[in-house]
């Protein structure tokens, strides 16, 4: 009996601040039902105070704070605009088949330019917390545009690996078309950050893909009918499928640009 007097009288004060905390929160909740608190009264309904000045730009402070990173535009760029470099190489070796060792050296040269580039931009992206694009896209796009330049390299070392000493004519046009596709990927890349006509290049990246399959086909039957050497026909066929594999390249990284673009819009 005692102990129930003393838990029914023993906090007087503290059930009446109760009471009044409750009838505190009741008038709020009315306040907010008509229609909010009158301006500059706003309160935190978790912390129950007003906010600091610039507490309700907690957006535009998040990105002060964890900024994107974008220079993997200006890294996808360089990455780009080498590959580009390569091909117009590979074309003009192609056109004028004239000390073909140093030539080819020089289109390594920029293979090997091409593994730091995409080095540092998997560094980056591994450094990076908040990506520009989505970090699967990147390392997509990166690793496409690398296989690029990897087909490039590997149409000029089958010259010298093979030891070719002259080019067959009609495959001057195929080494032409590489370029034209690099030149559209080129193009696309450098429009990624703000998407201009970015769809268009894309477009623009499958039709010369197509273009050099149709010309791989004519040149591989023209192969088999003018060529009588075996060995002639196993080394050209290689190096005409390598160069078209370049531009299947090329048409996979429209698809991954592709992809980017049509999830940011």
């Amino acid at each position: 009996m005692v102990g129930r007097r003393i838990a029914r009288n023993s906090c007087p004060r503290l059930l009446g601040s109760s009471s009044r905390f409750s009838g505190l929160l009741d008038g709020k909740a009315g306040q907010l039902r008509k229609g909010g608190l009158p301006a500059g009264r706003q309160f935190s309904i978790v912390s129950g105070r007003q906010p600091v000045s610039g507490e309700d730009q907690m957006p535009g402070l998040l990105s002060r704070i964890l900024p994107r990173e974008l220079t993997f535009f200006d890294l996808f760029t360089s990455q780009a605009e080498n590959v580009h470099h390569a091909a117009c190489l590979l074309a003009e070796l192609f056109e004028n088949y004239a000390d073909v060792a140093n030539r080819v050296q020089a289109i390594k040269e920029l293979e090997h330019q091409g593994d730091t580039i995409i080095h540092d931009l998997m560094t980056r992206l591994n450094q990076t917390f908040i990506t520009p694009i989505d970090r699967e896209d990147i390392h997509a796009l990166s690793s496409k545009i690398d296989d690029v330049l990897d087909l490039i390299d590997a149409a000029a070392s089958r010259l010298v690996l093979y030891r070719v000493d002259r080019i067959r004519p009609q495959t001057v046009q195929l080494a032409r078309i590489v370029p034209q596709a690099t030149e559209q990927m080129l193009a696309a890349v450098r429009v990624l950050e703000k998407q201009n006509d970015i769809l268009r290049y894309c477009r623009e990246m499958t039709r010369v893909e197509k273009e050099a399959d149709r010309i791989c086909r004519l040149l591989i039957a023209e192969l088999f009918e003018e060529e009588t050497h075996p060995v002639e026909i196993i080394k050209w066929k290689e190096i005409i499928e390598v160069l078209e594999a370049s531009t299947d390249k090329v048409e996979d990284v429209a698809n991954v640009l592709e992809a980017v673009a049509l999830k940011s819009s």
